[in-house]
């Protein structure tokens, strides 16, 4: 599965380049996003549109989103795309200091679920 994570401070860039080494090797494909120039001495993707324009690209072409930051700014992104439960990619939000793992979207056919608990289990934190 395409995985595209996001963030939108230092500490998520940091966060979002860990997750990416961990999902990578667990066999998924992953892309790292910042939303910003937060991303020192990380290898990230500075987005170069907005989120609203990036969130539909990434909708369509990845089978998971991770949002590291505010839910807030999640689900305004991803609002104007949902648009069924059985082909919307898995939205999982994390916050920035990696305590909570939040599956929001296409928790059980798209597979956020389970992709929490991977992700819960290797930071060693809390699946919502």
């Amino acid at each position: 599965m395409k995985i595209s994570l996001i963030s939108f401070t230092q500490n998520g860039a940091n966060l979002g380049h860990l997750l990416s080494m961990f999902l990578d090797d667990q066999g998924y494909d992953t892309s790292v996003f910042t939303a910003g120039e937060y991303a020192k001495g990380i290898k990230t993707e500075a987005i170069n549109k907005s989120l609203r324009e990036w969130t539909k690209e990434q909708s369509e072409k990845a089978g998971g989103i991770v949002f590291i930051g505010a839910t807030g700014i999640a689900v305004r992104a991803i609002a104007p795309f949902i648009e069924d439960k059985r082909t919307d990619p898995a939205i999982l939000v994390i916050d920035e200091k990696g305590k909570f793992v939040i599956p929001l979207l296409s928790g059980h056919i798209g597979g956020a679920n389970e992709l929490a608990h991977k992700i819960a289990i290797h930071l060693g934190t809390i699946p919502v």
